[in-house]
């Protein structure tokens, strides 16, 4: 007979064997980042659109303004988007450009002027394209190479200069920037909402797209296309974006 103190085989062997150690529980995967949705103010904001420079119908369901600054490499950035959703979205969008020259960018107040100026000839978007892509040689000689380049009348705007509107319109387009809580550029007001930065295309569309739905549906309830921004006006507010 077995002594009780000792094992039986099944006992033993059962001793001996090590128990595999039960695998981790898989980990969840995880969804890849999201880019950040720019700050999109809900609120609609009185953005005036005075003698700007504008390329786009005036009935235009969406009205895009964007101040900027044409030494911020994030504007340059922006600026090629821009096109694109031009192309993408045609007589739909109007765009409508202010100057912004941050005190930190020496050359950006007088590329604005300059480009004002060659406004006074309506060849802003031309000039304006020379200065973003050629955004490191803004020097005056450069300013008026690129004058020159777009086919400018040299006397008229070399004239124009030194004219005190055009530098006027860069002081009030300025103060509307910060009346409006528009720091930094780019900064942009669709349809008088607000949000800033050189965000990839699709972040623009999305905006776009959200402001489009909106105009589509006051022209179906009967307001007039070209009535859309004017009634954004009325109903707009003038304080500035929450931060």
């Amino acid at each position: 007979p077995t002594p009780p103190d000792t094992p039986t085989t099944d006992t033993a062997k059962a001793a001996n064997t090590q128990v595999a150690a039960a695998p981790p529980p898989a980990q969840p995967q995880q969804p890849p980042p999201q880019r950040p949705r720019p700050l999109l103010s809900s609120t609609v904001f009185k953005v005036p659109l005075e003698d700007s420079p504008t390329q786009g119908r005036a009935d235009a369901l969406v009205t895009m303004v964007e101040f900027t600054d044409f030494q911020c490499p994030f504007c340059a950035r922006a600026n090629a988007t821009l096109k694109q959703i031009q192309d993408d979205y045609g007589d739909q969008l109007r765009l409508v450009v202010k100057q912004h020259p941050l005190p930190f960018h020496p050359r950006a107040r007088p590329a604005a002027i300059a480009a004002l100026a060659a406004h006074e000839q309506g060849k802003f978007f031309e000039y304006h394209d020379k200065l973003f892509a050629n955004q490191k040689t803004l020097d005056d000689a450069s300013l008026e190479t690129f004058a020159k380049e777009v086919g400018l009348d040299m006397k008229k705007w070399k004239k124009a200069l030194t004219d005190p509107k055009i530098a006027a319109a860069v002081d009030r387009d300025e103060a509307l920037a910060k009346s409006l809580g528009a720091g930094g550029t780019p900064s942009f007001f669709v349809n008088g909402r607000f949000f800033s930065g050189a965000h990839p295309i699709e972040v623009f569309r999305a905006v776009v797209d959200e402001e489009l739905a909106k105009a589509q549906m006051l022209v179906k309830e009967g307001m007039k296309p070209s009535e859309i921004y004017a009634s954004v006006l009325q109903h707009g507010v003038g304080a500035a974006p929450a931060a």
